[in-house]
This record gives C-alpha cells, sequence and structure tokens, in this order.
C-alpha cells in the first residue's frame, strides 16, 4: 500500500473542505486560545482587559489617568498621574502624583477591582503624594462611585 503525503491529500479535497478546515481552525485560534490564557493567568488577563477596555471610560467619567510615578528612591510605583480640575477624583481628594498603596496582589489590579466593585460598597484606598513628599504620612480616601461608566 502506498503511503500519501500531505500535500497529495489536500489536493484531492475540494474547496469547500479546505474552505471548512480553514474556518475551524481560525474560530479554534480565535476562541480556544484566549480561554486557554485566561485559564493560565487570569490576573493578568483581567488586568490586560481593563485596561485596555474598562480604565479608558472610568478615567474619562471620573477625570483621572493612572500610569507609573517615579518615587524618590528613583523607584516605581503605580499611582494616580493626573487628576482633572472638578473632577470627581479631585472631589474625593486625590491629587497628582498619588502612589496607591497597601494591595496584597499589586496596587494595579487591586485599584482596578476596587473602580469595579465602589458601585456597590465604598471601598477605602491608602494613598501617599509622591510630588509632595509624604512618606509615612498615608491618607485614607474613600471610594464610592453613584454607577460604573459606560
Amino acid at each position: 500500500m502506498r503511503q500519501l503525503a500531505i500535500g497529495q491529500l489536500r489536493q484531492g479535497w475540494s474547496v469547500a473542505t479546505r474552505w471548512r478546515l480553514s474556518l475551524i481552525a481560525t474560530l479554534a485560534i480565535v476562541l480556544v486560545v484566549p480561554v486557554l490564557v485566561w485559564l493560565a493567568v487570569p490576573e493578568e488577563a483581567f488586568r490586560l482587559c481593563f485596561r485596555h477596555f474598562s480604565l479608558p471610560a472610568y478615567e474619562r467619567s471620573l477625570g483621572f489617568q493612572v500610569g507609573d510615578l517615579v518615587l524618590p528612591d528613583s523607584s516605581h510605583a503605580f499611582g494616580i498621574r493626573t487628576v482633572r480640575h472638578a473632577g470627581t477624583f479631585e472631589r474625593l481628594g486625590f491629587r497628582p502624583q498619588d502612589a496607591l498603596f497597601g494591595y496584597v496582589h499589586g496596587a494595579e489590579l487591586g485599584f482596578y477591582h476596587d473602580l469595579r466593585s465602589a458601585s456597590r460598597e465604598p471601598r477605602r484606598i491608602r494613598v501617599v503624594n509622591v510630588a509632595a513628599g509624604e512618606w509615612g504620612n498615608d491618607r485614607r480616601i474613600v471610594l464610592r462611585l453613584p454607577t460604573p461608566p459606560e
């Protein structure tokens, strides 16, 4: 019995069969791979999805921007980079260059969880202002949001 090479086998397939196989392979890649990534590293997947899809709406509606801050010892911390004048975050007591502290699994991920849940229950957030040099003098701000932004 003669063995057929894969290329010879494909030559016998109809165009419709090739199209169906291509569609199945594409769907497998588009659907299965993200699910596997989400299962393998759920916190990282949540952080990336929140940062790219939900965070911009929160920043626009509440008047702030987050990112890396440079600390006095030249290290970096996650925090509030800018606060819009008369915005919700300014009224709550946040200031530009507020570094976020007190999160067990990292400030960025913890802050994103606080933003999501602040419309259901108030969240206490620890901040230290980098620009004012308030090390050892942290403030606690209660984050209470009426409804999540859309």
